[in-house]
């Protein structure tokens, strides 16, 4: 019989970027039977060994873990037919269907899309001069650009569904039956994508999807509509405040920001350290259930509990990563799990990596004296949603810096 957990999680929210100490102090009991706000418990894990364990063993189920009545940091989880609720062999099938749209190959085709984007954006800041905020001039628009892209998304129609999506994904300021409404949104407003996929042809994922459902059978119109709904939820918000997030650190290391910009080639190595460095999540990854008695550690988790793999906690163990609080954009080796690990490897990881590096390209090189134009105090967090972000992030130059454009490719 277990104790009755007297750690609250999630723990209050620490300031800025900051890990929150509590799982500093789990780092001695790295598996933590934990109270969650519903009053239901589960067992939080902290190391980063464990916490790949739970990524990668089967016997830890998503599935289960999305059932009604099951321990939920949201109050809504995503549902059953999203692919990131998904088991195998269902998962398995989903994600053959549409891996091919996140290869490396992908990403490397919408790269210089993503670089007129980019320059599109960063010349519209400039030319409405500083102080500028870098969530709505570039952390917003740009994810929600791309990923609407390849979904086939029409741009004036984000910010319609960006309510639904952040209420989907929020961990304390809605009530149910609000992130029910708001799913029941999304649900339609995908519905309707496909319809009108049905009735004119599309060179995009959902109409490749339609295709693989109306002549090939290959999945439900469930599965159909679940999966536009996880990229618009995961997709656009997780990357907008990984955006945000990853300039509000460089600013706060000038010298790596503008080495950045006289040695591009840095580029790849510094977005690998940004998502392993940022705490992105708000709380723990996505629950799973064990699905038999497993050994956890030292910890035996019974059949049935509920097990919250900490990504945030795994990428700061200084037993994985020496100095993890210190920014260091030449790390090497750098296994980070920032974007999952196992079978629920995060399928966007390729195109947000693109994405992250053509931006990080970008502004050191037409900003240099990019600085943040208030006190870091002064800045307001968001941490009411599943990731964490600045509300407004407002940055400021020189006015009279001439724009250095990217070579074309």
């Amino acid at each position: 019989m277990s104790i009755a957990a007297t750690v609250r999680y999630p723990f209050p929210p620490a300031s800025g970027l900051r890990l929150e100490h509590q799982y500093e102090t789990l780092r001695e009991c790295p598996v933590t039977r934990v109270r969650l706000p519903d009053g239901q418990e589960a067992w939080l894990v902290v190391s980063h060994p464990l916490v790949q364990q739970v990524l990668a063993d089967r016997r830890f189920s998503r599935a289960l873990a999305c059932e009604p009545g099951r321990p939920q940091l949201t109050a809504q989880p995503l549902p059953g037919t999203s692919i990131v609720s998904m088991d195998p062999p269902q998962h398995t099938r989903l994600r053959a269907l549409v891996a091919r749209a996140f290869t490396p190959q992908r990403a490397r085709e919408l790269q210089p899309h993503t670089e007129r984007l980019v320059d599109d954006l960063l010349s519209r800041m400039r030319q409405a001069g500083p102080p500028a905020d870098i969530v709505t001039a570039v952390a917003l628009p740009l994810p929600a650009l791309v990923v609407g892209s390849m979904l086939g998304v029409p741009p004036e129609d984000y910010e319609t569904f960006r309510a639904w999506t952040a209420a989907l994904l929020s961990i304390s300021n809605v009530t149910p039956e609000q992130a029910d409404h708001s799913l029941s949104e999304l649900i339609s407003y995908v519905a309707d994508l496909v319809a009108e996929r049905r009735r004119t042809s599309h060179d995009d994922l959902i109409g490749h999807l339609v295709t693989a459902h109306d002549e090939h059978g290959a999945l439900s119109d469930d599965e159909l509509v679940g999966f536009g709904i996880t990229l618009l939820a995961a997709g656009a918000e997780t990357t907008t405040d990984q955006i945000a997030n990853s300039v509000y650190a460089l600013l706060r290391h000038p010298h790596d920001f503008r080495r950045l910009g006289r040695t591009p080639e840095l580029v790849p190595s510094a977005v690998e350290e940004l998502v392993r460095y940022v705490p992105l999540g708000s709380t723990s990854g996505l629950p799973r259930v064990a699905t038999e008695d497993v050994m956890l550690g030292d910890v035996l988790i019974p059949r049935g509990d509920t097990v919250l793999p900490s990504i945030i906690a795994a990428n700061g163990d200084p037993y994985a990563f020496p100095s993890p609080g210190t920014f260091d954009m030449t790390r090497h080796p750098n296994r980070h799990v920032g974007f999952g690990h196992g079978s629920h490897i995060c399928l966007g990881a390729q195109v947000a990596r693109m994405l992250l590096s053509v931006l990080l390209t970008a502004l050191p090189r037409q900003f240099p004296d990019l600085k943040l134009a208030c006190s870091e105090a002064d800045i307001i967090w968001r941490h009411s949603q599943v990731t964490r972000g600045p509300v407004e992030l407002p940055v400021t130059w020189a006015s009279t810096d001439r724009q250095t454009p990217l070579p074309r490719k």
